[in-house]
């Protein structure tokens, strides 16, 4: 398909490296996912349409984070914009992800016995890897970029570097 112009209001960025979803509002006020509209029949049916690598060229960041995933650049200025640019187009080949955690989730004082308690490690996470998901912290690997101020901030021991 063929992309002239596109008017996206209320974007949503979404992912990590090799599997950012862009969505937002058309003309008509639907919400649509950019890579459907990008990507060819044969190319979306292996399996859900992504993007690789995210160049955002707004003025406020779709990923208002201290650390953005790895793939995504905010590019707000045109200071240093062709060396940045090479940065993404050098983000080539097949990347082996490390795992830098390891989680207790007996140990977690997050909640206990369905009453809400510590959320340190949420408070410190600079990837916003961290999310509260059926009363129990759950650590998204592909979002955590091992910084490890989670396992600093754990009182419990429940998160380990």
């Amino acid at each position: 398909a063929t992309l002239d112009a596109l008017t996206l209001r209320e974007p949503g960025l979404t992912g990590y490296l090799g599997q950012f979803q862009l969505t937002g509002l058309n003309g008509q006020g639907e919400r649509i996912d950019l890579a459907a509209l990008c990507f060819t029949p044969q190319a979306a049916a292996n399996g859900e349409p992504r993007f690789d690598l995210v160049a955002d060229l707004g003025r406020a960041p779709l990923f208002a984070l201290e650390r953005p995933p790895v793939g995504y650049l905010h590019l707000v200025d045109d200071v240093g914009l062709a060396e940045r640019l090479a940065e993404l187009c050098a983000l080539t080949g097949i990347f082996d992800k490390p795992r830098y955690f390891r989680l207790d989730p007996e140990a977690c004082a997050f909640t206990a016995r369905g009453v809400p308690g510590c959320s340190r490690c949420l408070d410190v996470c600079p990837t916003d890897a961290l999310k509260p998901i059926n009363g129990r912290i759950q650590i998204d690997p592909h979002l955590c970029q091992g910084f490890g101020s989670c396992a600093s901030a754990c009182p419990t021991g429940a998160i380990g570097y």
